[in-house]
């Protein structure tokens, strides 16, 4: 009885599950307060070292299941087991998870960490000002819709980016987000928005 589609499911999830694992998962502890003290102490060897054996397993995955499928012959193709491919997902998500891995290791380079303590030393109140009031006018610029927005840098010395008005917290928490590395350099701690009219009170750290 020939097997279709829907027999092949579990493995392809399987296959996902493993890949997404790996890559995302490894992205994710790169970018924890261990991760980046992990990364922080490893040289330009120990990355390359790194890069090598990622792509190396990823390649060996991808041989090991080629060489399967031609060992399996004839018209019908014999899928490994959902586990199997679970862990060839998985070494394939390997070289997935270097570019996030590398992004971090340069970020947390000891040149780049003492030039990003400087840029934060030197922020000023008035140039959160400016970034807020940039900021909004950015917003209202691109919004679909009209809106009543002001953005302010106040409380805490200004390190407080203040949304008052028409901002809604998912759309807060994307453009902190999408705006985080440059709020750090300039010294803001979190965004606050919500209330004045403009709905429940929220918040997220920078």
């Amino acid at each position: 009885m020939e097997s279709g589609l829907r027999d092949y499911v579990p493995h392809m999830v399987m296959l996902l599950l493993g890949g997404l694992g790996t890559s995302l998962g490894l992205a994710w502890l790169g970018r924890r307060p261990r991760g980046r003290a992990g990364l922080r102490r490893t040289r330009t060897w120990g990355i390359a070292l790194i890069g090598v054996i990622a792509i190396a397993v990823g390649a060996a995955a991808l041989m090991w299941m080629v060489r399967r499928m031609l060992e399996a012959g004839g018209p019908d193709v014999s899928l490994p087991s959902p586990w199997e491919l679970f862990l060839l997902g998985a070494g394939l998500g390997l070289p997935l998870a270097l570019p996030g891995l590398l992004l971090v290791w340069s970020e947390e380079r000891p040149e780049k960490v003492a030039e990003r303590n400087r840029r934060i030393a030197s922020a000023t109140k008035d140039d959160r000002r400016a970034f807020a009031e940039r900021l909004a006018g950015q917003i209202l610029e691109a919004s679909d819709r009209p809106r009543e927005l002001t953005v302010e840098a106040g409380g805490d010395g200004g390190r407080v980016l203040e949304f008052h008005g028409d901002l809604a917290r998912e759309e807060g928490d994307r453009l902190v987000a999408a705006l985080r590395g440059e709020m750090r350099e300039l010294g803001f701690k979190r965004a606050e928005g919500g209330g004045r009219g403009g709905g429940p009170r929220w918040w997220t750290r920078v």
